[in-house]
């Protein structure tokens, strides 16, 4: 009796470590082949590093009013210009636009429109209406700190 016990136990110890080496051989295998598919993928598009862009600490778009076809927007800071060349674009190489920095206008989830000045006739039909905008860079890169946007929705 204690010789079939023992014969069990080591029966049962054979297949414990077995089992154990199995996994750690498919396992390294698995790693092996996701190894080699990684490598052979080829790299479609180069990704290199880039400079952050030229910032705009103190630009603002305070204010916008829409009024009988026209809409004003109040935009403040030294540092921002509509119209003017972003300093960095020649370093971009990006879709730099030759008319300057600007306002992106999107109304109703529909293409934006880039707007050079502050004053500008748009028209916009009667009814609600969700209006976001906020000002670029001239390579239409948006301006993302506090106070680059308002988002409204007007009635």
């Amino acid at each position: 009796m204690k010789t079939h016990q023992f014969f069990l136990s080591i029966l049962a110890i054979v297949f414990v470590f077995a089992a154990c080496s199995n996994d750690v051989q498919n396992n390294a295998t698995n790693e092996e082949t996701q190894e080699t598919e990684q490598a052979e993928t080829v790299q479609k598009y180069k990704l290199t590093p880039f400079e952050p862009s030229y910032d705009f600490p103190d630009a603002k778009l305070e204010s916008m009013s829409y009024k009988d076809g026209k809409f004003t927007f109040t935009v403040t800071g030294e540092s921002y210009k509509l119209g003017a060349q972003t300093p960095d674009a020649p370093q971009k190489m990006c879709a730099n636009s030759a008319k300057g920095q600007h306002i992106h206008l999107i109304i109703d989830n529909q293409p934006y429109v880039a707007k050079y000045t502050n004053e500008f006739e748009y028209d916009v039909p009667d009814g609600e209406h969700y209006i976001l905008a906020f000002i670029s860079r001239s390579y239409h890169e948006s301006i993302k700190h506090n106070g680059a946007s308002i988002a409204k929705k007007v009635t």
